[in-house]
């Protein structure tokens, strides 16, 4: 049986940002989505928790793409995405960058880092 070749980590490091659009929620916190990724919501309570999410949930698409040896879109240029004018006040667009060391772990090209308590126990920071 002949397994598929692994990804070569030089292809996940060189993953460029993606646009998403920031947009205040009307009870509270922040949603993100990404418009090369149309199913890709992600919630946070505060903006820096959402860009948090909006990282995380980047890593995971493009990981879905690379494991199924696809491309992945390229990102959209900002001056073709159209603002909806039912925006509310304060949705803007931020470049989020893939963490592509979680993503080589997820895949499985890099081994998870763990750090030793003073006690002498392995944990993952």
């Amino acid at each position: 049986m002949k397994s598929d070749p692994p990804i070569p980590p030089k292809l996940v490091r060189a993953l460029v940002p993606y646009p998403a659009v920031f947009i205040p929620a009307p009870e509270g916190g922040w949603e993100g989505v990404f418009p090369n990724f149309s199913k890709s919501r992600v919630h946070g309570v505060n903006l820096d928790m959402a860009r948090k999410a909006a990282t995380e949930e980047l890593g995971r698409q493009l990981g879905l793409y690379l494991k199924d040896d696809q491309t992945p879109p390229p990102p959209s240029a900002p001056e073709k995405l159209i603002a909806d004018e039912e925006e509310p006040a304060g949705t803007h667009m931020e470049w989020v960058q893939p963490d592509t060391e979680a993503l080589l772990t997820r895949l499985g090209l890099r081994k998870p880092r763990t750090r030793m308590s003073p006690s002498g126990q392995r944990f993952k920071p």
